[in-house]
């Protein structure tokens, strides 16, 4: 088996990289961007498992009422039948220890699939989500992203292909294959099937793990791993824990309060044919298909005409043009550039 890896959720920045002109198919992992981090014997994993395991060929049988259930379930199927959800809650608490000192991180999704929405949250500094100190929420076509310290909302309009919603694509493979061992409990009242793994790698860490599968579709509802891993020199515990709750009974997802002042498209002049793709209370983005001296020309005069005067320091091209601005004590910079025949405004306020 491979050794762990990290899977590390860049959202914020990879995401905004992605929504502002270079989203992906549908069925990429893009849509929800992730950095995976190849841990070396100096480092300890802080937010997931990759152990892979030699393929096993999958057998089938037959359940009491005539469901086919595999005798093996590998980590990397728990994301498998989600889509048959009308809506559910996803929830992925991790436990790591680095040289004695252990700390938790927790990761929920909340998903619905008509009208589709989404809210994704997570907390580096603790278990409670509720403490989230990054949150994505997506309703139609608008992304809303909050980081804390300060809170922050930053509003990006996705190209129409970034529409997934797949929880897969945000925690990764984490494929070693368990035994089922038969009938589990009832889980929310889903029947489901018991399966377990326990090994031990060649360095000597360690990984005992559980899952309930739901019978019928074939979702995980809960899953556990726990062990040892190595950290340089030493064996140090680490354990996480996913479950799946809220099934098809997951509660209208909302605006973030942060975000409810952002995004008016009010704050500055836009052309008539402009679509917004990103604000902030200090940024906006806009694309159109007016040229560099078109949009130059009515910059000058809009912001002009809305009580903006103009400073030193323009320069313009016949690709690009920046006009700053001020008002009120503050600098406003238009940044106009073209490319591929379509022009991009970005207006910045200090």
């Amino acid at each position: 088996m491979k050794r762990m890896r990290i899977l590390v959720i860049g959202m914020l920045f990879l995401f905004v990289l992605s929504a502002c002109g270079t989203a992906a198919p549908a069925d990429s992992a893009s849509e929800n961007p992730q950095t995976t981090v190849e841990v070396t014997d100096s480092q300890s994993s802080d937010v997931s498992t990759d152990v892979t395991a030699e393929a096993e060929t999958e057998a089938t049988t037959s359940t009491d009422d005539g469901a086919s259930a595999s005798d093996t379930w590998s980590g990397s199927e728990f994301a498998n039948k989600l889509d048959t959800l009308d809506s559910y809650t996803a929830t992925f608490n991790y436990t790591t220890t680095n040289n004695g000192k252990e700390s938790t991180w927790v990761w929920q999704q909340k998903v619905i699939r008509e009208p589709a929405a989404m809210e994704m949250r997570t907390n580096s500094k603790s278990a409670d989500i509720q403490a989230a100190d990054y949150r994505m929420v997506k309703i139609a076509d608008k992304t809303y992203s909050v980081s804390d310290d300060p809170a922050q909302c930053i509003i990006v309009v996705d190209q129409p292909q970034s529409q997934s919603l797949n929880p897969d694509s945000i925690i990764g493979n984490i494929p070693f294959a368990m035994q089922k061992t038969g009938a589990g409990p009832d889980v929310l009242g889903r029947p489901t099937d018991a399966y377990v793994y326990e090994g031990t790698e060649a360095d000597g860490a360690t990984y005992q793990s559980t899952a309930l599968i739901e019978r019928n579709e074939g979702y995980a509802m809960q899953w556990e791993v726990s062990g040892k891993t190595k950290n340089g020199d030493v064996l140090e515990p680490f354990s996480w824990k996913y479950e799946l709750t809220d099934i098809n009974a997951v509660p209208p997802i909302t605006l973030p309060k942060e975000c409810e002042n952002v995004g008016s498209g009010n704050k500055w002049p836009i052309p008539d044919d402009a679509q917004i793709t990103m604000q902030t209370n200090e940024m906006m983005a806009l694309t159109t298909e007016k040229s560099v001296k078109e949009l130059t020309d009515f910059y000058t005069t809009a912001m002009k005409d809305a009580g903006y005067v103009a400073s030193d320091g323009a320069m313009n091209s016949t690709d690009s043009s920046l006009l700053p601005f001020s008002k009120d004590g503050k600098i406003i910079t238009v940044i106009i550039s073209q490319q591929d025949g379509k022009s991009t405004v970005i207006i910045t306020q200090q």
